[in-house]
């Protein structure tokens, strides 16, 4: 026999928790008593997916112990399920609502909300229509009221009536007069803007710093170019320089001007003078004190003296490209001045590479004695390639 638990305690307190627990032990033998698959101890509320697959049937139960919600299956299709909840105050009654009948005029019913059924409430614009409420008789009393005085909003008088009785259909005692200014027109003729006659002042607001143009493809009205549609229609960058001065043959020959606009004799006469003269080296980088010496964006061209005393202080050393941006194709050269020997080598060699014919360390070749000459050349961003009078040992 399946008896009924009750409704769920919602009580305060302690007693709340034994209260509670008590209901949960009367549902669990009611619902084991009609052998339905139950989630007596849930904390969330269930799911679609809480279904037949899931051994759910109609009248399954499920308590939200959390929420203190208490939910009945009353569809479990497969990955659709609907639980219906019945805790206090969830519209577990009856779902009634109403509506409006017929297609013509309005409704009064507008929806329902929660289990509340919301009407329109019925209002006059006009003093003419009075609304009353008879409670008394439960019925809304609707009346005309009197014709108003002439002048005012409402019915009719019976003065008015006459007046407009003798109007004669079509009648139009109005004469229209012709325009004259911005805007003419001959009596009641089509009204046209008098040429010229339209000033600025009269056209539409237009947003600050836009000019007035057209973006849109084909012919049509006129409109506010931002500064950005401006630069666009004109090819012309933000930013750019108009009218700029021009570099002296003092400015181009320095190479530091960045700043004045550069004609095709001024590029000529900087590229002379910048150029390195044929058969000569662009400078000589004679180092005396150790230890050792990297590279600089300077020595391009260069040819670096080794003249440091004591093994191991006359290296030569090559940055990364990183640290230091050599073109590619730049060509150094290396002198072994002391008798300390050179070794070429990177400084970081996990990153950069040097190939040499070096056959004991190729990538980190030594000069073969004093006044032994080599030349770097960058083949790629961390690889150079050195060639000369390398040591084979």
């Amino acid at each position: 026999m399946v008896t009924n638990p009750g409704p769920l305690p919602h009580d305060g307190g302690d007693e709340t928790v034994v209260s509670h627990a008590a209901w949960l032990n009367s549902v669990r033998t009611a619902v084991i008593g009609l052998n339905l698959k139950a989630n007596l101890a849930a904390i969330v509320d269930p799911a679609a997916t809480d279904d037949t697959a899931a051994g759910y049937v109609v009248g399954s139960r499920w308590i939200n112990v959390t929420a203190g919600t208490v939910w009945v299956a009353v569809d479990v299709t497969a990955g659709a399920a609907v639980w219906k909840d019945l805790s206090a105050g969830a519209g577990g009654g009856e779902a009634n609502t109403a509506s409006n009948i017929g297609t013509v005029g309005q409704g009064l019913f507008k929806q329902k909300t929660g289990v509340d059924l919301e009407f329109y409430k019925i209002n006059s614009l006009t003093a003419a229509f009075v609304i009353a409420l008879d409670a008394a008789n439960n019925k809304i009393d609707l009346s005309v009221a009197n014709a108003v005085a002439a002048g005012a909003a409402g019915l009719m008088t019976g003065a008015d009536k006459s007046k407009l009785d003798g109007v004669a259909a079509g009648a139009n005692a109005y004469v229209h007069p012709n325009h004259s200014g911005d805007v003419t027109s001959v009596g009641d003729g089509a009204q046209t803007i008098a040429a010229k006659a339209v000033t600025l002042a009269k056209m539409a607001d237009m947003a600050t710093a836009s000019l007035l143009g057209r973006s849109t493809a084909g012919a049509g009205s006129p409109e506010a170019l931002s500064k950005a549609t401006a630069l666009a229609l004109l090819n012309v960058a933000d930013g750019a320089q108009v009218n700029a001065a021009l570099a002296s043959q003092a400015d181009a020959e320095a190479g530091t001007e960045n700043t004045k606009m550069m004609t095709a004799l001024r590029t000529a006469q900087a590229i002379a003078k910048q150029a390195m003269p044929l058969g000569e080296v662009a400078g000589v980088n004679e180092q005396t004190v150790g230890p050792d010496y990297t590279l600089v964006l300077g020595d391009k061209g260069f040819v670096i003296e080794m003249n440091v005393a004591g093994a191991g202080n006359n290296d030569l050393l090559v940055p990364t490209n990183a640290a230091v941006a050599f073109p590619v194709n730049t060509i150094i050269h290396v002198m072994q001045k002391s008798t300390a020997q050179t070794t070429i080598q990177a400084v970081t060699p996990g990153t950069t590479t040097i190939h040499s014919t070096a056959t004991t360390a190729p990538t980190a070749p030594k000069l073969r004695a004093q006044w032994a000459t080599a030349t770097l050349r960058k083949i790629a961003a961390d690889e150079w390639v050195v060639s000369g009078e390398i040591d084979t040992a």
